[in-house]
């Protein structure tokens, strides 16, 4: 029987293309390499995951070709 880790255990992602799918399903950040050279958007964007989602969406699409 497994038992859930809890709220203490978070879960970061390792790919900046799927972030914003993952924060939506209950991820809380990533491991970023585009925050390398997008250090604002990808901050902001990480922050409007929390609160704005049509805001950390729109951040995503224009971070999107950065990412890949």
């Amino acid at each position: 029987q497994l038992k859930s880790m809890g709220k203490e255990f978070i879960q970061l992602t390792g790919n900046d293309d799927n972030s914003f799918e993952f924060n939506k399903r209950g991820g809380v950040g990533s491991i970023s390499v585009t925050a390398n050279i997008a250090a604002k958007y990808c901050s902001d964007f990480q922050k409007s995951c929390k609160n704005d989602l049509n805001k950390a969406e729109e951040l995503n699409k224009t971070l999107l070709p950065l990412h890949h």
